[in-house]
C-alpha cells in the first residue's frame, strides 16, 4: 500500500485505477493559486491540546497537518510518515523536546526541520536546541507570524539565519 498524505492508494487489482484516484485526490487538495499540488506534512508535537488545535486550524489551509500530545504517538507517526517540517515542543511529560529529537537521531530516518519552541530562551537551550539537531528555536509566547515564517521557510527549504550564540553585554563583541 502506498501513502500518499493522509490518503491511501489501495492494491492495483481494485476496479478504480491507481493514476485516477491520484488524479482525484490531487483535484481536492488544489491549493489557494489554483496548482494542483500535495500538500506537505507539519507535524506538530505539544502536550497542549489547545495549542496543538489552534496551530491545527492555522496552518491547515496550507500543510497537511498533524498533531501529537504526546512523543511515543510522535515516534509511531514518524515511523509511517516523513513530515516536511516539525513543531516541537521542548517541555512535555515522559520524554521532552531534546529526548524526542534524540529518539528521531537514532531512528535514521534523515534530516527533518524541527522548530523547538520553549518558554526558556535562554543560551543553553539554544544551544542543546542546535546540537541536538533543531533547525529553529522559539521563545514562548510564539508569535504565529513569525511561527509562519519559520514553517514556510524551511518547508521551501530555505536556511534560517543563524542566531550569535554570544550573549555578552550589549555593544560588546
Amino acid at each position: 500500500m502506498v501513502k500518499v498524505s493522509s490518503w491511501h492508494i489501495g492494491c492495483a487489482n481494485e476496479s478504480t485505477s491507481v493514476s485516477k484516484r491520484v488524479i482525484e485526490f490531487v483535484k481536492e487538495e488544489k491549493l489557494e493559486d489554483g496548482v494542483n499540488t500535495i500538500k506537505r506534512t507539519l507535524l506538530v508535537v505539544d502536550d497542549d491540546i489547545e495549542w496543538t488545535d489552534l496551530l491545527k486550524i492555522f496552518f491547515s489551509h496550507k500543510y497537511n497537518v498533524c498533531v501529537s500530545n504526546h512523543a511515543d504517538d510522535a515516534i509511531t507517526f514518524l515511523r509511517r510518515e516523513m513530515p516536511g517540517v516539525i513543531i516541537l515542543d521542548l517541555i512535555m511529560p515522559s520524554v521532552d523536546g531534546f529526548g524526542l529529537m534524540h529518539r528521531i537521531n537514532e531512528m535514521s530516518l534523515g534530516v527533518v526541520p524541527t522548530v523547538l519552541t520553549t518558554g526558556w530562551g535562554n543560551p543553553d537551550v539554544e544551544a542543546c536546541a542546535t546540537a541536538v539537531g533543531c533547525a529553529a528555536v522559539l521563545t514562548k509566547p510564539v508569535s504565529l507570524a513569525e511561527l509562519d515564517a519559520t514553517v514556510s521557510a524551511l518547508m521551501d527549504g530555505v536556511a534560517l539565519p543563524q542566531k550569535s550564540l554570544s550573549f555578552g553585554p550589549p555593544g560588546r563583541p
